[in-house]
């Protein structure tokens, strides 16, 4: 494929990040070592030419809104807690700093690269989805001695190879039929394209993560109709893929169960019902300090006892957060925080809707969709992948990239 020439005489910054990109899909440990080599490589270069005089970015690039967002939630901590601030929030949120500073100082370097650093990260989920499903064929129809174990073929065991979190895999695949979509290089080569579209749909119907479903099924006409990507024959031929997709994921009665009962009592994995219960407790805890918040840990202790208050057995024994980013915000970081967290969304996806960078916007919007049913910003995935991802994305517009990708 033409779009392995772009490899040619890449340096060692922009190999750190791809090879960050493609690590999101390996496991945490794996994307901990690659997001230290790429931090350590961008500032070890940036402290460099800090020295020579040579640092030069355009402050309007900068990922300024997650900055602001980090330094707001940093402070409380520090007001309630130092020893806290200082240790294990750093530990879990500094990304929210350096990756935009990283990306930032270096946005010469990386601009260019950004469409192979892109189409790495679809390779990444692809080698995730098929070890997935191959592992999950070796545990569910090899090994089992009492007959086939259908577990293996959806949610958490599915992902169970890399220690993923169901949501953010499922999350991770939409991503990568945004970019599969976007560049001519995929889309040109058709067995690979079609072939990439099939495993990772019918991997997210089997992962069963309803708000990746969501984002799959109406986000994406929608975006493929403003990339202009759509002809009437490869919208049958796409609907066609999803439907088989579809029907072979509903084979497995737990995937049927939590797609088509989410509203019905014993829906596994939790319905709406329970959803609605999490965020009542949220919100009954987030009017304790509505200003300032309650931090991460007293956030945290305060739901949990408003779990206990109403019996919610499940979350009680899961310690489950909000499942919802903004509730989430809210109840740590108060009013301040919520306006932090909307800057976040709002500040990229403007720049990027005047531009019409369709494939940056429609980043932020499974970001923004996914965050309604999942607090994203708890975790390693969502926070390393979303201060990557939208700090590249702001370093401008990536046509003339995408044109040499397409030469």
């Amino acid at each position: 494929m033409k779009m392995f020439n772009l490899f040619k005489n890449i340096d060692i910054l922009q190999w750190s990040a791809i090879l960050l990109s493609f690590s999101f899909c390996l496991g945490i440990a794996v994307n901990s070592i690659a997001f230290v080599l790429f931090i350590a490589v961008a500032f070890i270069i940036t402290i460099k030419e800090l020295l020579n005089k040579k640092v030069q970015f355009d402050k309007i690039d900068m990922n300024y809104p997650l900055i602001i967002f980090f330094l707001i939630m940093f402070i409380r901590e520090l007001t309630l807690e130092p020893e806290y601030a200082f240790t294990d929030y750093l530990k879990s949120d500094f990304a929210f700093l350096l990756l935009p500073l990283a990306i930032g100082f270096q946005m010469k370097k990386l601009r260019k690269h950004i469409p192979i650093i892109l189409i790495t990260f679809v390779f990444g989920c692809l080698f995730n989805s098929i070890i997935n499903l191959i592992y999950a064929f070796y545990r569910g129809f090899i090994i089992p001695e009492d007959g086939i174990n259908i577990w293996y073929f959806t949610y958490n065991l599915l992902s169970e190879p890399f220690s993923f979190q169901p949501i953010y895999l499922a999350f991770y695949y939409v991503f990568a039929l945004l970019i599969l979509n976007h560049y001519n290089a995929l889309i040109k080569n058709k067995a690979f394209y079609y072939a990439t579209f099939f495993v990772l749909s019918v991997s997210i119907f089997l992962l069963a993560a309803r708000n990746a479903i969501v984002c799959l099924v109406i986000l994406m006409p929608i975006f493929l109709i403003l990339e202009k990507r759509i002809s009437l024959k490869k919208l049958f031929i796409m609907i066609g893929v999803l439907v088989i997709a579809f029907f072979i994921a509903i084979q497995n009665p737990i995937v049927k169960n939590r797609i088509l009962k989410v509203n019905q009592t014993g829906n596994f994995y939790s319905g709406k019902s329970l959803r609605f219960s999490i965020w009542e407790n949220a919100i009954k805890v987030s009017k304790e300090n509505p200003v300032i918040g309650l931090g991460k840990k007293q956030s945290q202790i305060s739901l949990v006892e408003e779990y206990k208050k109403r019996e919610l057995i499940v979350p009680v024994k899961e310690n489950y957060n909000s499942h919802n980013q903004y509730l989430q915000t809210l109840m740590q970081y108060g009013i301040f925080g919520m306006v932090g967290l909307l800057l976040v969304f709002l500040f990229p996806a403007r720049r990027f809707l005047k531009e019409r960078y369709y494939l940056a916007l429609f980043w932020i919007a499974i970001a923004a969709v996914t965050a309604i049913t999942d607090s994203i910003f708890m975790r390693q995935w969502g926070i390393f992948s979303f201060a990557f991802f939208t700090s590249l994305f702001l370093l401008g517009d990536t046509q003339p990239a995408k044109k040499e990708l397409e030469s």
